[in-house]
């Protein structure tokens, strides 16, 4: 299933769909010169962009929008080939080039055509992944070719998960500029504490209702590849006592 979002009134913004069940949140990005529309994760925890391919035989393919050399009179090959295992779920296949569109804006991308993907992509709606991380890996990333297209005033990004219960199904991500009815007060920053690709924080503190954990000295990914939460088991255990 698939829960639509409504379109964000802010200018280089995407609505970002959901599963119905707040895990995995995407966005509708055209491909190419017929602007094929695929269902992208927005994933904030993951460098690499890839889409299924038209060839791909796997049983998740067969389920989804897929792409490929037919899609697209400016579809290019290259030589590259890409292998990424995730937490949840392998993919593989070779690496091309072409324009993409979305939030608003056009320009050229290169990303993995999967000839391979694992079941484990059965169970999700989204037709491919969205790199947001910062790390190039074996090709450039979104953000670099964002920021190499000089499509925005301000290389910055926000995001919006919206929680499915609540109803008002709003999810967004912004680009260029953040959006200020998703927040009250100022924007606060803090220094990444990974000088890899990763958008890792340090978390200095966990409590609820103003009452510390105790947990301290801490990690934490900002990753929108999921909406959960993911701690030890010890810190777990504190946090809910």
């Amino acid at each position: 299933p698939i829960v639509t979002a409504v379109p964000p009134t802010q200018s280089n913004s995407a609505a970002l769909d959901q599963d119905g069940t707040d895990y995995s949140y995407f966005a509708v990005v055209n491909f190419g010169s017929n602007a094929t529309p695929l269902y992208m994760l927005m994933d904030t925890g993951a460098s690499a962009t890839w889409v299924m391919a038209t060839s791909c035989k796997s049983p998740a393919c067969l389920t989804h929008n897929t792409y490929g050399p037919t899609s697209s009179k400016t579809y290019n090959a290259t030589n590259g080939l890409f292998d990424i295992a995730y937490g949840t779920g392998h993919v593989s296949g070779a690496v091309a080039s072409d324009t993409v569109s979305f939030a608003g804006f056009t320009m050229p991308l290169s990303f993995g055509v999967a000839n391979s993907t694992s079941d484990d992509f059965l169970h999700f709606p989204f037709d491919g992944i969205m790199g947001l991380a910062r790390d190039p890996g074996s090709y450039p990333t979104v953000l670099q070719a964002i920021s190499t297209a000089k499509v925005l005033k301000s290389n910055v990004f926000g995001v919006n998960l919206d929680r499915d219960s609540d109803g008002a199904h709003n999810g967004e991500i912004n680009f260029g500029a953040p959006d200020t009815s998703k927040y009250t007060g100022s924007l606060s920053y803090t220094a990444l504490s990974s000088s890899g690709g990763d958008w890792v924080i340090a978390a200095d503190g966990v409590g609820v209702n103003g009452k510390s954990a105790g947990i301290t000295g801490r990690s934490a990914y900002i990753d929108t590849g999921t909406s959960y939460i993911f701690i030890p088991a010890d810190d777990a255990k504190a946090l809910h006592g």
